[in-house]
């Protein structure tokens, strides 16, 4: 039998109370909840940090990271 797992960042805000389910009956134990974020991307090009504006649309730019 192998076991599997997932390390998993997320950055955001959680815009829900956490609940945890513990798997009871030999089910898998697994936590819900909603995650809010930023639309952000490293643009390639530009050879920097991108963020989305209200649109969608990229409107600011962050220094390239280290």
């Amino acid at each position: 039998m192998s076991t599997h797992s997932l390390d998993l960042t997320l950055v955001g805000w959680i815009a829900t109370p956490v609940r945890h389910y513990p798997g009871t009956d030999g089910g898998t134990p697994y936590t819900s909840f909603r995650l809010a974020s930023t639309r952000r991307w490293f643009d390639r090009e530009q050879g920097c940090g991108r963020t989305a504006g209200p649109s969608g649309s990229p409107s600011s730019a962050s220094a390239a990271p280290p």
